[in-house]
């Protein structure tokens, strides 16, 4: 496989994790991929273009994504005020993470943040087997997300990076409806009538999880 999908979205979940939403903070789930709360690349009239994508996973399992890109816009802005604090003194930070006996944990990157959670969806480029690798990861977005240089003849770059936190949903998160693996032009953003969502949940306490999807036309 050479190259990335171009794209990836990003989605507000619930607190507790047990479903993908139209507004940070709301309650009325998604219907479809449209929608996200932001599209990074796959536009380039508007000049947004996803660029690079750097995936890594720390000792601990911990997925942390990297974006290079091009989208700076109003909609750029809203999505990072959503997720990143802009007052002093009131960051997202960790608390001390305990773990009893049993093996039931409080604390930690779950319990001591504030942010909004967000459900990544990181788009490969199709495999020899003709299947799109979907990178799916429920986080948050870093305090150092929108470090961005104005420079003559340059596309301004804002800085994007995510940290996984693990789904808290008992059952998991279902996130076909999340799920854009449509080859055809006329319709890349939705579900054909009549054509089923792909299936893929993300598994209660799964940091990240990888689908190997047939694309849709």
């Amino acid at each position: 496989m050479i190259g990335g999908g171009g794209f990836v979205d990003f989605f507000y979940v619930k607190p507790d994790h047990s479903a993908i939403v139209k507004t940070a903070g709301g309650d009325v789930a998604i219907t479809g991929v449209g929608d996200r709360a932001i599209r990074i690349g796959r536009d380039k009239v508007k000049g947004n273009l996803l660029v690079s994508t750097e995936i890594s996973i720390d000792e601990s399992g911990v997925l942390s994504a990297t974006f290079k890109h091009t989208k700076f816009d109003a909609t750029w802005n809203t999505f990072v005020k959503n997720c990143v604090s802009r007052t002093q003194g009131v960051a997202s930070t960790d608390v001390e993470e305990i773990t009893d006996e049993t093996g039931v944990k409080i604390g930690g990157k779950q319990g001591g943040t504030n942010a909004q959670q967000v459900l990544m969806v990181s788009y490969g480029a199709k495999d020899s087997d003709n299947k799109i690798p979907v990178t799916v990861a429920i986080g948050t977005i870093s305090q150092s997300t929108n470090s961005f240089t104005f420079e003559a003849n340059t596309y301004v770059k804002p800085s994007l990076k995510f940290t996984s936190t693990g789904c808290l949903a008992a059952s998991g998160l279902d996130v076909g409806n999340a799920l854009d693996v449509y080859d055809s032009s006329t319709n890349p953003n939705g579900v054909i009538s009549g054509t089923p969502t792909p299936s893929a949940t993300l598994e209660k306490d799964t940091l990240y999880d990888i689908f190997f999807l047939a694309p849709k036309v």
